[in-house]
């Protein structure tokens, strides 16, 4: 058997009775493990959430992340369905949508922008029947935002009468 080095000793560094750091150390790998496999499991993602809409002229299909964390940068996807023609495809977001937020871009970009009572309104020009719109707001959020927001988005209506 080969002899021990000499700034090495048995009893130092072989048999010692304390292995506090040693437990210390396994249960501190364990926790990352445990909460790297949580992670892969989406347990902290930000699920979005989906909503459905109808009105007499089209349906409307909302999917976002119903809570979000400072600094992230999220999508929020629209799907607007036209049972009828729309003349003038407008979808009203209500201040909860933007709220602590930067909108980066909007995909497509919406003919015209405008405020009306607090609300974002986003109006999109005309869908044919049948047609399908697929809005997509892109924003961050602040850092120091809330958590939870209220929101609401509306289906476009048929402005005058039917």
């Amino acid at each position: 058997m080969a002899s021990t080095p000499d700034h090495l000793t048995l009893k130092e560094h072989r048999d010692r009775e304390h292995r506090v750091e040693l437990a210390a150390r396994r249960v501190l790998i364990g926790l990352l493990t445990l909460l790297c496999v949580l992670a892969l499991f989406n347990v902290f993602g930000q699920n979005p959430a989906h909503s459905i809409g109808t009105g007499e002229v089209a349906t409307l299909e909302v999917s976002a992340p119903s809570r979000l964390r400072g600094g992230l940068f999220y999508e929020g996807e629209f799907t607007i369905r036209a049972r009828q023609e729309i003349e003038a495809a407008t979808l009203l977001l209500d201040r909860g949508w933007f709220q602590s937020m930067h909108i980066n871009s909007y995909s497509p970009e919406p003919v015209g922008f405008a405020y009306r009572n607090g609300m974002l309104v986003l109006d999109y020009g005309h869908v044919a029947e049948g047609d399908t719109l697929f809005p997509r707001p892109r924003s961050r959020s602040n850092r120091r935002m809330a958590a939870h927001r209220p929101r609401a988005a509306r289906p476009p209506q048929r402005e005058g009468p039917s």
